[in-house]
């Protein structure tokens, strides 16, 4: 499996020492999926094509050919299926004759939460099975190797679901193409009729249970061995039979949520003596193809010509500024000398009473206070009395009116401090203790629900120990606890 663009790719992964690369890219989705092919130098292929129908073949000088009946299938299913880069083919000459034809494949998974990618996966398994059947009808041997995303029989699941398994249509189709072994890693003739391709490690060792190869990285199950086996080395069963000396897996080897898989063969591949056109050497970004120099001399004349238009371009412009100033100057010559050049641009004149005096705001409440309270006297003494009286009632008044907008203003500073506070001391104090596992009585970890639904995002509590089968002390324990 590959999760790269091809304009991503460099030349680290490109190029292994004593190792050529082909790869197939996603083209839908971007860094969604896609597949590598890595040949020793010794064992170089001598065709290579991209895709499982003949979608990418017609560029392609090295296609293998071979797609079988593919009436079942319209143009957009073809094109869909092959547009996720999930299937390269590699084809070796061999020592005893018959060539051999390698498909390495990523099957899609069947998401439950997508009803629709199940149908997807079913016919991706339809057209592989197809284009492995035209190709040994055609005469050649076919290897299918890499990630089919379904686990065939119990032994191959740490937790399996006998019901389930038995009414999975990617369960089926693996029954239909394989042929089916014993106990003893023998034949069952009664049930292989027509089946051409065997699971080449079930037929080295039937019986071995706690075989995976891919393990939740989430739950680090693989510390505890709770896996599945999804990945195989399948070939058409006169190939295992008589050229495969052993099929194993690597546990042991990390580095991703799969480990690796291989298979010995007891023959040598005779190596091409021309690299593919596939070939990631051929590629334009590290094939290291100059440009020819009459391309450099048409960009040097095209930039020639431009640099004239532009410069013809600014000479006018130029021409065109001189007369409009030459015109300019003779007519203000003729302007009266009291004539301003530039009109004066006229400016709305503030009003003093919109201005952002502070003391407006006062002033109309004093206004106002002081009609209210008003005392009538003497026509000899009013002017006098009055302004002087309404004059201090208006102090008094401002003076009660500006405590009670304080106390209100410290009434409220002292609220804003305390909720402040408050915060704080939530937030110095830290979270809250994590809770412990009811199994093991250690700190528990916090997940997130992700699944859509009304729970999606809230946080919970779990053990922090690996998944395991629930007998392993040594595996996590069923503690749960909503964080809120």
């Amino acid at each position: 499996m590959f999760y790269v663009l091809g304009d991503q790719l460099d030349e680290d992964i490109a190029f292994v020492d004593g190792f050529n690369s082909y790869f197939s890219f996603s083209r839908g989705k971007v860094a969604y999926s896609g597949v590598a092919t890595y040949c020793k130098t010794n064992c170089s292929p001598i065709r290579v094509e991209e895709g499982l129908s003949n979608k990418w073949a017609a560029n392609n000088p090295d296609k293998i050919g071979y797609y079988g009946n593919t009436s079942k299938f319209n143009k957009e299913e073809l094109s869909l299926l092959d547009n996720e880069g999930r299937a390269i083919l590699t084809e070796h000459e061999t020592s005893f004759g018959r060539n051999i034809i390698v498909i390495n494949v990523y099957c899609p998974r069947a998401d439950p939460e997508k009803p629709e990618r199940l149908n997807y996966k079913l016919k991706f398994y339809e057209l592989l099975q197809q284009r492995a059947e035209a190709l040994l009808l055609a005469g050649k041997h076919v290897i299918i190797v890499g990630d089919i995303n379904t686990s065939h029989k119990p032994i191959d699941h740490c937790e399996p679901d006998i019901k389930s398994m038995q009414n999975s249509p990617s369960c089926h189709w693996l029954d239909n193409i394989l042929v089916a072994l014993d106990n003893k890693g023998k034949i069952d003739v009664n049930l292989s009729a027509g089946k051409k391709f065997m699971d080449s490690f079930r037929y080295f060792h039937p019986r071995r249970k706690e075989a995976f190869t891919c393990w939740s990285t989430v739950t680090s199950a693989r510390k505890t061995n709770y896996g599945t086996r999804i990945d195989y080395v399948i070939a058409d069963k006169d190939l295992v039979i008589s050229y495969f000396s052993e099929s194993q897996i690597q546990p042991e080897i990390e580095g991703s949520d799969h480990c690796p898989i291989y298979a010995d063969l007891k023959f040598s591949i005779n190596p091409s003596r021309k690299l593919p056109s596939l070939c990631s050497r051929n590629m334009s970004e590290f094939s290291k193809k100059q440009s020819k120099l009459t391309g450099f001399l048409k960009l040097e004349k095209e930039f020639v010509r431009n640099s004239e238009i532009i410069e013809s371009a600014k000479s006018t412009d130029r021409e065109i500024n001189t007369n409009v100033r030459k015109h300019s100057n003779s007519d203000n010559s003729k302007r009266d000398s009291n004539y301003p050049l530039y009109p004066s641009i006229k400016r709305s004149k503030i009003s003093s009473k919109n201005s952002g005096n502070l003391l407006k705001y006062f002033s109309t409440k004093q206004n106002v206070a002081c009609k209210l309270n008003t005392l009538t006297l003497p026509p000899d003494k009013e002017e006098g009395l009055t302004t002087v009286e309404n004059n201090d009632m208006c102090k008094s008044l401002d003076l009660q009116h500006s405590n009670k907008e304080n106390d209100k203003e410290d009434k409220t500073m002292t609220k804003n401090r305390s909720e402040i506070a408050k915060a704080w001391k939530s937030i110095l104090c830290g979270p809250p203790p994590v809770p412990l596992c009811c199994g093991h009585k250690l700190p528990s970890v916090m997940r997130i629900v992700k699944k859509p639904g009304p729970n999606q995002g809230r946080q919970f509590y779990v053990c922090a120990l690996p998944e395991g089968h629930r007998g392993n002390p040594n595996a996590r324990c069923n503690f749960f606890q909503w964080a809120n």
